[in-house]
């Protein structure tokens, strides 16, 4: 049965603007931009495309709302964060952080973390450009300080470190993406971290990747 088959039922306006705008990013992050139309959108929020111009104008509004509003969470997420331990040990959890809120709101924060959407307005653009750049900023500070602690400090460089460790957390979340949520998205990055984890060890008694736990 399609959303626009099942009975609808009304909900007050601000509560319906929030499950457009989750419906947005769910279909961005699963789909692409191509496959985010007002049908669709429609289909998956349960309500007729007439019902989705009643809370927004037009399809960039709709589009600028919920990049600002999953930016504006993101940035309080990666700013709130602290963890404990060790510097790599933070930047395994801040990492794990974010993706257990994408986990939670089905992907749609990868739009974002990606850099995927293109139909936004110059504003949203810096926006967005600013919630990655905070986010690589703090894996690089942490970066910095994990090589540090292993004696690896004049060896590598902790850009590099930070990118990768970027670039792993993504990548468990676009094929966790892609397979359509299919089990736990930790047990997907936990690998990839831990092999980070393993070339960051010093020493010839540092575990392998198979020893760190997840």
């Amino acid at each position: 049965m399609s959303g626009t088959d099942r009975v609808r039922t009304y909900k007050p306006g601000e509560e319906r603007r929030g499950e457009i705008i989750a419906a947005t990013l769910a279909i961005l992050a699963e789909q692409g931009m191509h496959a985010w139309t007002t049908s669709a959108l429609a289909d998956r929020v349960g309500v007729s495309e007439a019902t989705i111009f009643k809370h927004f104008e037009d399809k960039d509004e709709i589009l600028t709302a919920a990049l600002r509003h999953q930016a504006g969470e993101l940035r309080s997420r990666i700013e709130e964060y602290e963890g404990e331990g060790g510097a790599w040990s933070r930047a395994e959890g801040l990492i794990r952080h974010v993706l257990a809120y994408l986990e939670r709101t089905q992907g749609g924060p990868l739009v974002i973390l990606l850099g995927q959407a293109s139909r936004i307005q110059p504003e949203m653009k810096e926006e967005v450009g600013r919630t990655r750049s905070l986010f690589r900023r703090r894996l690089r500070e942490l970066a910095e300080e994990a090589l540090t602690e292993s004696g690896r400090a004049g060896d590598v460089d902790p850009g590099a470190v930070a990118d990768l460790a970027h670039a792993a957390g993504m990548a468990a979340a676009l094929r966790w993406t892609i397979s359509g949520h299919e089990g736990e998205l930790m047990d997907v990055a936990s690998p990839m971290l831990g092999v980070l984890r393993h070339c960051l060890a010093a020493g010839e008694g540092a575990a392998g990747p198979e020893e760190v736990e997840p």
